[in-house]
C-alpha cells in the first residue's frame, strides 16, 4: 500500500510539474504574442535596462538617458523645470544605443498591462500609404490613443528637405492627440531639434516636446549584442 501511495504522489507531484510547466509555456507563448502584436522587433523583445546599463557601464554620453528612462518607469513622467512630459525623445548618432536604451522601457510597460505599440517611422508611412483608406484610419487611430507608444527612427537625417504633406500631417495628427491625452510617447531620433523643426514644422516641435524631454544620447557606439540576453 505504501508503495503505491508513493507512486502516486510521484505520479501527482509529476503532473503538477507538467501542469505549471504547461501554463508557464502559455504564458511565454502570450507574452510572445504580445509583442507581435505590439510591433516588438525580435531583437529589442529580451532586453532589459539592467542589461543596457552594463553595456553602457562608465560612458558618460548614456547617464541622462539612463536616469531618465528610470525616472519615467518610476513615476510615470520625468521633469525639466516646472515641466512634466510623460515621454522622452531619445536622439543622437547612429549606433549610440538609443533603441536599445528605449526598448526595454517599452517591453516593461506591455508586461505590466498597458496596450502599446512600437513602429519604425518609415515603414509606419509606408504602410499608411498602402494601406487602402479605411485601414489607414484605424491605424493612425490606434497611435492616437494607445497607452504607450515607440517611435523608432523618428524622420530621415539623409532628407535635406522637409518630409512630404502627407508624412507631416500622419505625424501630427498621432503626436498632437497624444500630446493633448498626456498619452506616453517613446521616441528615438537621428535628427536634433533643429533637424526635426526643418523636416516637419514649428507645431509638430511644440506638440512634440509638450510630451517628450529631449535627451541627447553622445559616447561610444553600442555593440548591440552586449546587450541581448
Amino acid at each position: 500500500g505504501q508503495m503505491r501511495k508513493k507512486h502516486l504522489l510521484g505520479i501527482e507531484v509529476d503532473m503538477n510539474a507538467a501542469v505549471e510547466q504547461s501554463m508557464a509555456d502559455a504564458k511565454a507563448r502570450r507574452r510572445e504574442q504580445l509583442f507581435v502584436n505590439a510591433g516588438v522587433p525580435l531583437k529589442y523583445q529580451g532586453y532589459s535596462l539592467k542589461g543596457y546599463v552594463q553595456a553602457a557601464a562608465g560612458d558618460r554620453g548614456k547617464v541622462d538617458a539612463i536616469e531618465a528612462i528610470r525616472t519615467l518607469h518610476a513615476k510615470g513622467f520625468v521633469s525639466k523645470g516646472d515641466q512634466r512630459y510623460p515621454g522622452l525623445f531619445l536622439y543622437g548618432n547612429t549606433g549610440m544605443g538609443k533603441t536599445g536604451a528605449l526598448s526595454p522601457l517599452f517591453v516593461t510597460l506591455l508586461r505590466a498591462g498597458k496596450i502599446g505599440f512600437w513602429v519604425q517611422y518609415h515603414e509606419l508611412l509606408a504602410q499608411v500609404r498602402d494601406f487602402e483608406s479605411g485601414r489607414v484610419e484605424e491605424r493612425i487611430q490606434a497611435l492616437q490613443r494607445a497607452e504607450v507608444v515607440m517611435i523608432d527612427d523618428f524622420g530621415d537625417p539623409s532628407a535635406s528637405r522637409m518630409a512630404t504633406d502627407y508624412s507631416r500631417e500622419v505625424m501630427f495628427r498621432i503626436i498632437d492627440y497624444r500630446a493633448n491625452h498626456y498619452l506616453t510617447t517613446l521616441v528615438t531620433s537621428n535628427l536634433d531639434l533643429a533637424g526635426v523643426e526643418a523636416q516637419f514644422d514649428g507645431r509638430m516641435v511644440r506638440r512634440l516636446f509638450a510630451i517628450c524631454m529631449p535627451v541627447l544620447v553622445t559616447g561610444k557606439p553600442l555593440q548591440e549584442t552586449a546587450i541581448e540576453f
